[in-house]
């Protein structure tokens, strides 16, 4: 069930940023920014499973947190980390960033 609601967030998210994407710049910036996401997790996935395996065993902590659940967990962890500080940037880059001291 956990497994669940990640994919639907991870979904909804998606959705969201094509919609966002297609209304501001276009549908070529959208299917880019698609497949940047849809990369980011399949790579994070992979990698936050091999992490999960060297540290829990496959039952994981409990019956609905096995290790799969624990690396989408981790997976999206590190990827609102990510958007954080990627979007931060993003809007300091666009109100000009820091000045250049005198």
């Amino acid at each position: 069930m956990v497994a669940a609601a990640i994919f639907v967030v991870h979904g909804a998210v998606l959705l969201g940023v094509i919609i966002w994407k297609v209304r501001s710049e276009g549908w070529t910036e959208a299917s880019l920014a698609a497949a940047f996401l849809v990369i980011i997790f399949s790579v994070g996935w992979t990698l936050s499973g091999l992490l999960a395996a060297l540290l829990f065993e496959p039952e994981g902590l409990a019956e609905w947190m096995n290790r799969d659940t624990i690396s989408l967990v981790i997976v999206t962890a590190g990827e609102a980390l990510f958007y954080t500080v990627f979007f931060r940037f993003l809007r300091e880059k666009k109100d000009g960033g820091a000045k250049p001291s005198p």
